[in-house]
């Protein structure tokens, strides 16, 4: 006989085998409800009892859609197929939020809800915050305040009369220069600046027009767009003209070609001369507002009266040596030191406050360090009179005062000279001997003239600028560079441009150092500056420039305090630093 294996099955399987044959659970009903026996049974699932009726008073049999009790009728009592007794569950009083019998299931629930609006839109969990809260509260919307924040910059660009040699300027919107100008433009630009026709643009658009400062030329087939007023602000005159030599900067210049030979150079020296003495008439008659002498070791600033606030015809040089000083008192040159004196004077005040800080000590204190001053003082003048030194000779030297006194002149050499005396400086700047250099790289070159407008043996020169475009992270930047001797008013004029074109830029520039200490000079006279300027603006009509150039150069407000190497343009405002 064969002895049949004993069949080992599942608890699961045990339990669906005794429930088909009591036929309480369906084969369709098998595969929604898998319960484990040893689990236990959860009172608010669907699932049938011995009877076939459904354990959810909402719910059929075979869990579809729920029916709603009639009004009236009561509501049947659930027996589950383990307990004989069923009590009331405690998740019906949930949705009266009157009934408070059941605290711990409606914290439960509250806390479920409020989790999962943790993770909705902002929306979603202010709507659900508000039913946590009172009914009666009042709920307003956020009022938008508007904030509006001034700009603290400049409404123009003052002038720094400190000469400078390359600028360079950045900006996300494209320049109206590509690279190439049209012959038309190139042309209009050429005539412009000959003739002294001064550009304006207006502020409420890009279109630009130009002016003209004589009767008797016509603008009408001159052009007057963008492109002519940059190439425009891009010329310059300038004395000599040596092609291969750097004659910009001349200090620490580093030119690698052999020097020009003596007649070459005598006969540069006459040129100059000549040269110098008609941008000196130009001054003097305000036909000219202001021009530059670069010099080897040193460089002067001519200015016409009026210009840069003061009432007088004067020149600025810087760096000056003590033999250059003693040169100008031998031919009767009259100057000052200004910022010396301003030095000076803070030192003086210096000394003044430690002298009252001094005086403030108490009798007493005083006494004690005069008697310890005296017995120092004897003993001192015991000891240089066994050495056989007179003790008042050596008093009159004090090495700290003059060491002071000497950092002073070497930090501040700038010397001004006023008035008449600045004619004595044109035969000065014209000896050979005061002017050429003999061993450096441009050794026997006469210094280089610079000036916005024309003179006798100018030379006009153009910047040609460079167009760059770069593509960063932030996206995409243009760059348009110039190299050259640059003057105040040219960097005026193109930043006023680019204002009105572009709107916002930076500019980056680099000065020619030794002219930095220019814009430290002021003038000392108080006089009603009102009437001066107008005087000056008046005078300066046939200069060259144009009006809002000129009272610019003239009111001393609009002047400079230091040399500016970046200046950031924003929302019409500068920010130079």
């Amino acid at each position: 006989m064969s002895v049949e294996k004993p069949k080992f099955m599942k608890p699961l399987d045990l339990f669906l085998q005794r429930k088909r044959k009591n036929g309480c659970v369906s084969p369709q009903a098998k595969k929604k409800f898998m319960i484990s026996p040893l689990k236990c049974i959860d009172l608010n699932s669907p699932i049938k009892d011995s009877q076939g009726s459904s354990l959810n008073e909402n719910s059929d049999g075979d869990g579809g859609a729920r029916r709603t009790p009639r009004k009236g009728t009561p509501s049947k009592r659930i027996l589950t197929p383990r307990k004989t007794t069923c009590e009331k569950s405690p998740f019906r009083d949930i949705k009266n939020e009157n009934n408070r019998s059941n605290h711990c299931a409606v914290r439960t629930l509250r806390s479920r809800k409020t989790r999962k609006n943790l993770f909705k839109s902002p929306e979603k969990v202010k709507i659900s915050s508000v039913t946590l809260h009172d009914e009666n509260a009042n709920i307003e919307p956020p009022i938008a305040v508007e904030t509006t924040t001034e700009l603290a910059g400049l409404s123009f660009l003052p002038i720094d009369w400190t000469l400078k040699t390359r600028m360079r300027f950045v900006s996300t919107k494209s320049f109206p220069f590509r690279g190439i100008f049209s012959s038309r433009e190139s042309a209009s630009a050429t005539t412009a600046f000959t003739r002294c026709l001064s550009s304006t643009i207006s502020k409420d658009s890009n279109s630009s027009s130009l002016t003209e400062t004589t009767s008797y030329l016509s603008s009408a087939s001159i052009d007057s767009s963008v492109s002519t007023l940059l190439r425009q602000n891009c010329f310059v005159w300038t004395f000599p003209s040596l092609p291969g030599y750097e004659l910009y900067p001349r200090i620490n210049n580093r030119c690698k070609l052999a020097p020009i030979s003596d007649p070459m150079s005598d006969d540069l020296m006459i040129n100059y001369c000549e040269s110098l003495r008609d941008l000196y008439d130009l001054l003097r008659s305000c036909q000219c507002a202001y021009f530059y002498v670069c010099g080897n070791t040193f460089t002067a600033l001519f200015r016409a009266a009026g210009v840069g606030g003061l009432d007088e015809i004067h020149a600025i040089i810087t760096p000056t040596t003590v033999g250059f000083r003693t040169k100008l008192e031998e031919e009767g040159v009259e100057f000052t030191m200004p910022i010396l004196e301003k030095e000076l004077k803070q030192e003086k005040q210096r000394e003044e406050e430690v002298a009252t800080r001094e005086r403030d000590f108490t009798d007493e204190q005083k006494g004690e360090e005069n008697l310890t001053s005296v017995l120092d003082d004897d003993d001192a003048s015991n000891f240089l009179n066994s050495l056989g030194i007179d003790p008042s000779e050596s008093q009159k030297q004090n090495p700290k005062k003059q060491k002071s006194l000497h950092n002073l002149v070497f930090k501040s050499p700038l010397v001004l000279v006023k008035g008449v005396h600045t004619h004595g400086l044109i035969p000065f700047l014209s000896n050979r001997l005061f002017v050429l250099a003999r061993t450096e790289s441009l050794a026997r070159v006469p210094p280089t003239l610079i000036s916005p407008v024309a003179f006798a043996g100018a030379n006009l020169q153009y910047l040609k600028p460079k167009y760059n475009r770069f593509v960063e992270n932030n996206g995409e930047s243009f760059n348009l560079e110039i190299k050259g001797p640059i003057l105040p008013t040219m960097v005026k004029n193109l930043c006023d441009l680019f204002q009105n074109v572009l709107g916002d830029f930076k500019l980056y520039l680099s000065n020619y150092e030794k002219a930095a200490p220019m814009n430290e000079v002021r003038s000392d006279e108080k006089k009603s500056k009102e009437e001066m300027v107008k005087c000056a603006k008046m005078n300066l009509r046939a200069c060259g420039l144009a009006d809002e150039v000129v009272e610019s150069l003239c009111e001393e407000e609009k002047q400079a305090l230091q040399a500016y190497t970046t200046i950031f343009c924003e929302r019409g405002r500068y920010f130079p630093s």
